[in-house]
């Protein structure tokens, strides 16, 4: 299952949050040629192919968290010490941020880190940017079965909900 099928599994699920309530996914629209190659030019070098056969489909989701966007577009993150080639993907509101490392020559797969400043630590959440977009466990999920893997209550000491 690549990227933009977890997305499109995601807006059809009957997803809620930890309270309970009904979230809902929306993908938003993919980028242009152009907005791809400029992408390319900000990181010096052509993205992992999961990257880019999902950016033409799907450049974020609306719904989860504060959205998220895989296009570059979210700031704030300032830990290139850390990701010189890392696309920030997703704040969690706390000044956390789940991040893609987008090395080049990188294999096919984005490996995706959950970056915690406080304490000051790193997770690799999974080798792939698919799985931990979304984990469709049941027809009700929730953030316990999967809902987005990598969670800040996984960074705030609760258990990982994978």
């Amino acid at each position: 299952m690549n990227a933009f099928d977890v997305i499109e599994a995601a807006t059809e699920a009957d997803l809620v949050d930890e309270g309970g309530e009904p979230i809902a996914w929306k993908a938003l629209p993919g980028l242009s040629s152009e907005a791809v190659a400029a992408l390319e030019r900000k990181l010096g070098f052509e993205p992992p192919g999961e990257l880019l056969d999902l950016l033409p489909r799907c450049a974020g989701v609306e719904g989860p968290l504060d959205d998220i966007w895989f296009d570059g577009r979210i700031g704030g993150f300032g830990q290139d010490d850390i990701f010189p080639k890392g696309i920030p993907i997703a704040p969690d509101g706390f000044g956390n941020f789940w991040v893609l490392d987008v090395q080049g020559n990188a294999p096919a797969g984005v490996p995706v880190f959950f970056a915690c400043h406080d304490p000051p630590a790193v997770a690799r959440i999974r080798g792939q940017l698919g799985p931990p977009l979304y984990d469709r466990r049941s027809s009700r999920s929730t953030p316990r079965d999967g809902v987005l893997v990598g969670s800040p209550r996984a960074a705030h000491g609760d258990p990982p909900p994978w």
